[in-house]
């Protein structure tokens, strides 16, 4: 018994020795966005802090999941290629301009700009 929570207090040591700088960081920002909003209490840049991380973390789950649509829709079976040769080629040729419209449209999005 006693080595096993010695092994896992040993694991959540070598973590803590890992992440902490980034756990320091998380704080001093978070400690920052409250001062800079100038909520008295600390209750209007809690909310804020929470929105803000959860816009970024859906702005980033999203993120992933079109780039990994946009690399499945360029992959085809071995079927589809033989029915169609050249289509492979073709496919990939447009996967990097897409990516750059993806991340465009990501900044044009974030600034609120539209597109002329």
């Amino acid at each position: 018994m006693r080595s096993s929570s010695s092994k896992s207090r040993r694991h959540w040591r070598s973590w803590f020795a890992g992440a902490w700088h980034y756990l320091a960081l998380v704080m001093i920002t978070a400690g920052w966005i409250v001062w800079a909003s100038g909520a008295r209490n600390g209750i209007g840049g809690l909310r804020l802090l929470i929105g803000t991380v959860a816009v970024l973390v859906a702005a980033r789950l999203i993120a992933i999941l079109l780039l990994g649509l946009l690399d499945r829709a360029v992959q085809f079976g071995r079927g589809k290629a033989d029915q169609h040769p050249g289509l492979q080629a073709r496919a990939v040729r447009y996967q990097a301009p897409a990516r750059i419209e993806h991340c465009g449209l990501y900044h044009r999005v974030a600034n609120g700009k539209k597109r002329r």
